[in-house]
């Protein structure tokens, strides 16, 4: 008897308990957060085609000029778009920037500590030099992003430099 009660109340009742759930006003009154589409508003604005979508992400990606006055003009938006972006989330979240420069900071003393103990126990040679490659690899990377915006805009806001122009006037490129 205790099974078929079971098996009743997990195919019958529980389903029934969700659609009940579902029709409660609490849940219309939920508002999530909208975060504007960034992308797909600097594809519209500027007709950009796939090939010129990709140039310009890879160019605010990595903070790079562009010879193309259409991308350009699209890399600057996308630049100071994400650079408000993260202004905006700075304002909204201002511990956390403070908490990863801590961790990054306990990272570095964590890693000094242990060079000078395999130092002075075995030389560098027990040394797990794998970990700090790849620490400074993520660390410089991740500095990399925050720059390349603000770079982008630097050198696609006023004219095209003597450099990319001549690439800009040999066929094929």
């Amino acid at each position: 008897m205790t099974a078929v009660l079971t098996l009743a109340v997990l195919l019958v009742g529980l389903p029934l308990l969700a659609f009940w759930l579902g029709g409660r006003p609490f849940w219309g009154r939920l508002r999530l957060r909208q975060d504007r589409d960034l992308y797909g508003d600097v594809v519209r604005r500027h007709r950009l085609t796939p090939t010129q979508t990709a140039r310009v992400e890879s160019a605010v990606a990595w903070g790079r000029e562009l010879a193309d006055p259409v991308e350009r003009a699209a890399a600057v938006d996308w630049a100071q778009g994400l650079i408000a972006d993260t202004r905006q989330r700075a304002r909204e979240h201002p511990l956390r920037r403070r908490l990863l420069l801590a961790l990054l900071g306990a990272w570095v003393l964590l890693v000094l500590g242990r060079a000078v103990v395999a130092v002075v126990e075995s030389g560098l040679a027990g040394f797990n030099w794998y970990g700090v490659v790849t620490g400074t690899v993520v660390v410089a990377l991740v500095v990399q992003s925050g720059r390349a915006p603000r770079r982008a805009v630097l050198l696609n806001a006023g004219p095209p430099s003597i450099e990319v122009r001549g690439r800009r006037a040999q066929p094929g490129t």
